[in-house]
């Protein structure tokens, strides 16, 4: 029901919640026990709740580990001018910002031993983003689990692959959940770095440097 995959019976997810949770804790009476009153079950009306696609999204995280809406919308921190994945090409051995959706990150070590990382991110229109992280870089700017980041880095091109030399990474904050705070469309911008009832990137939010 949480996943709303019963919307084809034009009842939003939070009355379906509802009437589940009344079917379930309504008690089964016995009709061979004998009672002094017969008691007729009580039937409620429920009234129309309302409820946001961020809301959407933080039920999916907690059920899927990520959100089906864009995790764009429910990402913020400051504004900075980025270069989308396909515009790259343009900016060669360029310094550039692109902010993306980490999808994995790969560890390996260099001949010396040390630990470096090469990332794989969607950007704002789903298109794949490529990074390299070497180890002074790797150290000084880790992983910090699932959720979009900010990179800067120089732009670099071989046999018609497209990646970013990392130099800089910064993860985006997430809005505190709306499910669990009264606050207006104007403090909903507010935005906490874990969330007060759950954080739902703890599986994946360690430090992948030091694993």
């Amino acid at each position: 029901i949480r996943m709303d995959a019963f919307r084809f019976t034009d009842k939003d997810k939070r009355t379906l919640l509802w009437e589940a949770h009344l079917k379930a804790r309504r008690s089964v009476l016995n009709e061979h026990a004998p009672d002094l009153f017969r008691i007729k079950p009580r039937d409620f009306t429920i009234p129309s709740l309302n409820h946001s696609t961020n809301e959407e999204a933080f039920d999916q995280m907690e059920i899927l580990g990520f959100p089906l809406q864009s995790p764009f919308e429910i990402a913020y921190g400051v504004d900075r001018e980025v270069v989308l994945a396909k515009d790259l090409t343009k900016f060669q051995n360029q310094i550039v910002w692109v902010k993306g959706y980490l999808i994995h990150a790969k560890r390996t070590t260099t001949s010396g031993g040390e630990r470096m990382f090469f990332g794989t991110f969607l950007d704002e229109e789903d298109e794949w983003l490529d990074t390299v992280h070497f180890p002074q870089i790797a150290m000084r700017f880790p992983f910090r689990g699932v959720g979009v980041y900010y990179v800067r880095g120089k732009v670099l091109m071989e046999y018609d692959c497209v990646n970013i030399e990392v130099e800089y990474l910064e993860k985006l904050n997430v809005i505190e959940d709306p499910r669990y705070t009264e606050i207006d469309e104007e403090k909903q911008k507010d935005v906490v770095t874990n969330n007060r009832h759950k954080n739902f990137f703890s599986r994946a939010n360690k430090d992948l440097s030091v694993r």
